[in-house]
């Protein structure tokens, strides 16, 4: 589900129409076809292909247990965003951090050079199948932050957000979906800092709106486009007192 809501912040003002009339804020949620690839890390194993994880798995891993790492790739979908405003000015993606007794680690949040046409089947092994090749490989992701997500060690029983702010990648996302809106599937990678014996878990796309990951975009028209609203209000107020004089 996809959530769009008005925001209320001031910004500049162009012939009467400021950017608070035209900003709207939509939250894109992550599809339920995340997955979470396991990679052999373990020098002395015997070559194994990557696994991945199925759907209806109410987490996702990022962690190295000294033998498999563990990562996430998280897909959204920019369609929501069709006719919302052409640029994109603010975006944070969210996630909850399930409870849980491991400490907290640094998580490398990537995101993917090019828009998909459509969603990764989560069931395929991604270094064989033609439709998923390539994209886990580190080499199509661009790094966005790298940030400690933070726990409390024991039987934490409180969920922990992890907000991290992705606005130049979506911004450029956007702007490719704007290009070619038949590509509006983003990828975004979500790994440790290769720091062995931690476990960080977040709830996945399989969970309610609260809980799901997902990226609060903030989308304005361009100046140009506020310039056509402010004229179009101002030939509507025209029109008004040209009837009331008659």
């Amino acid at each position: 589900p996809q959530i769009v809501t008005p925001t209320l912040t001031v910004q500049t003002l162009f012939a009467g129409v400021s950017s608070a009339d035209a900003a709207v804020t939509t939250s894109l949620y992550s599809s339920p076809l995340d997955y979470e690839i396991r990679e052999l890390t373990d020098p002395f194993a015997p070559p194994e292909p990557l696994r991945t994880q199925g759907t209806n798995d109410a987490d996702v891993s990022v962690w190295n247990d000294g033998n498999t790492a563990y990562k996430t790739i998280l897909q959204f979908d920019l369609a929501s965003l069709a006719g919302q405003g052409d640029t994109v000015t603010n975006a944070e993606l969210r996630m909850i951090r399930d409870v849980g007794w491991y400490p907290g680690e640094s998580v490398r949040v990537q995101g993917k050079n090019s828009n998909r046409a459509g969603y990764i089947d989560p069931t395929a092994v991604p270094n064989t199948d033609p439709s998923a090749t390539g994209e886990y490989h580190a080499g199509d992701y661009t790094l966005i932050t790298d940030s400690y997500a933070t726990t409390t060690m024991g039987f934490d029983d409180t969920d922990t957000p992890f907000l991290q702010d992705v606005t130049a990648f979506i911004a450029a996302r956007h702007a490719e979906y704007l290009l070619d809106p038949s590509k509006s599937v983003v990828l975004m990678r979500l790994e440790s800092n290769f720091q062995v014996g931690t476990d960080t878990r977040f709830y996945s796309g399989n969970n309610a709106t609260n809980l799901a990951p997902r990226i609060n975009v903030e989308t304005v028209p361009e100046p140009g486009s506020l310039l056509l609203l402010a004229g179009g209000a101002a030939l509507i107020a025209t029109r008004r007192r040209v009837q009331v004089a008659d």
